[in-house]
């Protein structure tokens, strides 16, 4: 839908802005969330449902479609002293020197220009951290297949639906053409994948 002109999003500037770390334990990926089929985090009920079939001769398909890394940057404290934000890389192009009108138009939308070099480097350490965290979930989910048996007879496929900016070009989220979106990851491990 094309606005003209275009709108600036909804408290985008403080969703950056309030990117950074929270208590261990009181992160949002980890909340249980009663309107979901499973009423908590998403890898712990799937560990126990490949638990509970440990026996079956069944087939089964299970679909863990986990939330993170994604908005809000915020990640368990944990994760992200792992990613030191002073060590941390800058976006690319930021500022930005292209100057093609639909992408300036995006970047008003998403409101993320003009950012400190600090809050650039608190919003890499807490998406990395939230990498990380996602990295965690998929191991145990590994290990559960392993503890098992079930690892040997079970293809497994990693996917996302997008990447993430993360400032690059000066633009956040995603909607844009550029690799930092477009580009995801697709990896599979099980029978008649050679490693």
């Amino acid at each position: 839908l094309y606005r003209d002109p275009p709108l600036v999003r909804p408290n985008g500037r403080a969703r950056i802005d309030r990117a950074g770390p929270v208590p261990d334990g009181e992160a949002w990926y980890n909340a249980d969330d009663p309107d979901e089929v499973c009423d908590e985090n998403r890898f712990r009920c799937a560990v126990e449902w490949l638990e509970d079939r440990r026996d079956s001769d069944d087939p089964w398909l299970l679909s863990v479609n986990a939330l993170i890394p994604h908005f809000p940057l915020e990640v368990e404290q944990s994760y992200y002293d792992r990613y030191p934000p002073e060590e941390m890389d800058l976006p690319v192009d930021y500022p930005p020197v292209d100057d093609h009108p639909v992408v300036d138009q995006l970047r008003e939308h998403f409101d993320g220009l003009d950012l400190s070099e600090a809050t650039l480097r608190r919003t890499r350490s807490a998406y990395y951290g939230l990498v990380t965290a996602l990295d965690d979930g998929v191991g145990d989910l590994l290990d559960a297949l392993e503890r098992t048996g079930q690892a040997e007879e079970t293809l497994v496929i990693y996917t996302s639906d997008h990447g993430e900016v993360l400032g690059d070009h000066g633009l956040w989220w995603k909607c844009c053409m550029y690799e930092q979106s477009v580009g995801v990851p697709l990896v599979a491990r099980g029978p008649g994948i050679e490693s």
